[in-house]
């Protein structure tokens, strides 16, 4: 059932998503999760090219807007001194027909410029913010990812150590329990009723010993393997890949040249206006400033075209399946790529269904931290009948020695279900839905 402290998370796309998710596709598939099907007589290949084509509409606008302006500059050559600034002459100074002619370059020219440099600005401050951002929460969760996996490894770890612990333990209260028939053996039959009362809680508290021994090299193995393997992949390959994004992600390197050339430019286009006999600025500009700003306005275009698909495959990463949420794509994903097993349950609980239903590994965990509480009862219960009685040792037919031997056994036996259940309970806590369905909400959402 679902965990009643913990309400998971409504996805609500925010606008980038919204808006590329509306991009027309021209027939095209638009599930991106369609790459990993080999049904419907289409291979991954196939549907991979498939996908790669819908998602091409922004990147040829985009590159057709280059196409257009790098067409446009040719044309104002051509033109030649009937544009003036236009095809980067000069305005002739001492031509009023001429000044009359180019008076609206210049101002066009520099406005322009301007509006060049405040985007650069703008693409500093906004990209700069939002990529710290998006790395930022990628980089918290997988941290928190590694946490988890640290701390249920540890767990498991420990508890398996003291699973392994309690066969000495467990040998050590058989052999009691089977010496002499028992470890009350009264001679006076009034005393049989206490005699079957203490074997009794002995023989479940062995049980509960060869119970723990079986879980910890049976279930606490899986669960370890299931969170040290799996988990830690995933908490891995997204470190990886948010220290790589902000390592070559740096709005700067992008932004600084455009606010440079827009404001060189601007100063460009006043000179020409007013002081055209500037020589060296103009020589300066034309064989070295233009092709650079060239350059980086092709540059900036083909990085434009090529974020642009990116955003398209987040935008359909974030709306998959019938839910159209990030859940909806993992869901998908489970589906087409065949995962089963512990793996395949741990998604289901803890992303697809956002904690509805059960976990196995959880619900035994559960169950184990229960089963050594009840334990401990048994435990301190037969303690009590053995040693709130002085006169035990005589009503069971027990040597002061063996009796020493059975409590001391009690008493580390204690000590071990206390520490097990110690490290069951953060176990349990660590596999909570909460924290780890929290995850990869900070992440996708």
């Amino acid at each position: 059932m679902m965990d009643v402290r913990f309400l998971a998370s409504t996805y609500r796309p925010n606008a980038a998503v919204s808006t590329f998710s509306t991009v027309p596709t021209f027939g095209h598939t638009t599930k991106i999760t369609d790459i990993f099907s080999v049904d419907g007589g289409l291979s991954a290949g196939d549907n991979y090219v498939d996908y790669i084509r819908g998602t091409l509409f922004i990147p040829g606008l985009c590159l057709s807007l280059l196409l257009l302006w790098i067409v446009i500059l040719i044309v104002c050559k051509i033109l030649g001194r009937r544009v003036g600034i236009l095809a980067g002459y000069p305005v002739d100074q001492e031509n009023d027909e001429a000044k009359k002619r180019c008076g609206t370059g210049p101002i066009l020219v520099s406005t322009a410029s301007l509006i060049i440099a405040c985007m650069g600005v703008m693409f500093l401050v906004k990209g700069a913010e939002s990529a710290q951002n998006v790395f930022e929460d990628i980089y918290n969760g997988a941290s928190e990812l590694k946490v988890i996996e640290d701390l249920v490894v540890s767990s498991t770890d420990k508890a398996i150590a003291l699973g392994e612990s309690t066969l000495s333990l467990k040998d050590s209260l058989l052999f009691q329990l089977e010496l002499d028939g028992g470890i009350c053996n009264p001679s006076d039959t009034s005393f049989e009723f206490l005699a079957t009362s203490i074997n009794n809680q002995a023989q479940v508290v062995v049980q509960s010993l060869t119970d723990l021994q079986d879980f910890a090299k049976n279930d606490l193995t899986s669960i370890r393997k299931t969170f040290d393997e799996d988990f830690g992949d995933y908490s891995g390959q997204l470190m990886d890949a948010a220290d790589t994004g902000e390592k070559y992600s740096k709005p700067m390197y992008i932004a600084a040249p455009i606010v440079f050339f827009g404001l060189i430019f601007g100063i460009g286009g006043l000179l020409a206006w007013r002081l055209s006999g500037c020589k060296p600025y103009f020589c300066i500009q034309t064989w070295v400033l233009l092709p650079i700003f060239i350059l980086l306005i092709v540059f900036v275009a083909v990085l434009a075209a090529v974020s642009s698909v990116v955003l398209k495959v987040n935008a359909d990463i974030c709306l998959g399946g019938e839910s159209k949420t990030p859940e909806g794509t993992v869901e998908i994903l489970v589906e087409e790529v065949g995962l089963d097993g512990v793996t395949l349950e741990a998604l289901n609980y803890y992303i697809i269904n956002s904690c509805e239903g059960e976990f196995s590994q959880k619900d035994e965990i559960d169950g184990l931290v229960m089963d050594l509480i009840d334990g401990g009862k048994e435990l301190e219960s037969l303690q009590g009948l053995l040693s709130g009685d002085n006169d035990i040792a005589d009503k069971c037919g027990l040597d002061a020695d063996r009796l020493l031997v059975i409590e001391n056994l009690l008493d580390t036996t204690i000590k071990t279900f206390s520490d097990f259940e110690d490290v069951a309970v953060t176990a349990k806590d660590v596999l909570d839905c909460e924290r780890i369905n929290s995850v990869f909400v900070a992440i996708c959402h």
